[in-house]
């Protein structure tokens, strides 16, 4: 079983769950304190800078913010991506179906 794996109804909605179910763990409370309070480090040392540091340490400790800042925000993300959301599978046919054709007749006639 592929747990990235979300092309049903079913296995999309069922990774909604979890992450919501997620967000409520005291494991995950404890995971967003500490994210959160990196986070104050982060600015602070990026606003207030360090003895030394060069434009490529700052662009670094920028990078570190962002990436804090989508692990918080993870969870949301993934439930708006995948709440009622359809699959849609690429055809790489060029010639249309018998559905294409007749959609696109229903289509000129309204």
């Amino acid at each position: 079983m592929d747990i990235l794996d979300f092309s049903t109804k079913d296995k999309r909605n069922s990774a909604v769950s979890n992450f919501k179910t997620l967000v409520e763990q005291p494991g995950w409370k404890l995971f967003e304190a500490i994210i959160r309070a990196n986070i104050e480090v982060v600015r602070y040392q990026i606003l207030h800078g360090v003895d030394n540091e060069t434009k490529e340490d700052i662009d670094r400790k920028r990078d570190k913010l962002r990436v804090y800042e989508e692990c918080l925000g993870t969870p949301d993300f993934m439930v708006n991506k995948l709440s009622d959301t359809e699959v849609v599978h690429t055809r790489y046919d060029p010639y249309d179906t018998l559905g294409d054709v007749n959609k696109r007749k229903l289509d000129n006639i309204l």
